[in-house]
C-alpha cells in the first residue's frame, strides 16, 4: 500500500524534512521573508503547507525535496539583502 504524504506540515517536520535544527527552522520563519506563512489553528499551533514548503526550498536552495529520506544537516545561506 502506497504512503500517504501529509498535507500540512508542523515545525518539527519540516526541520527534519529539511535537514535543520527546529531552531534554525525557527530563525529562517523570522527572517525570510519568502518563507510560506502557516495556517494559524489556535496560539500554539501552526500548520505549514507541505507544497509551500517544497516550493520555497527549491527557490532558496535550488533543488528539490527528496522523497523518501530526511536530508542531512545542512547549514543555511541567507541570500544578499536588495538595495
Amino acid at each position: 500500500m502506497d504512503e500517504v504524504k501529509p498535507l500540512l506540515v508542523d515545525l518539527n517536520q519540516i526541520a527534519k524534512i529539511i535537514g535543520m535544527s527546529k531552531g534554525t527552522v525557527r530563525s529562517i520563519i523570522k527572517t525570510d521573508k519568502t518563507f510560506p506563512k502557516p495556517i494559524v489553528f489556535s496560539t500554539r499551533i501552526r500548520r505549514w503547507k507541505m507544497g509551500e514548503i517544497n516550493r520555497w526550498y527549491s527557490q532558496v536552495l535550488g533543488e528539490k525535496l527528496p522523497d523518501e529520506e530526511p536530508r542531512k544537516k545542512r547549514k543555511y545561506v541567507r541570500k544578499p539583502k536588495e538595495a
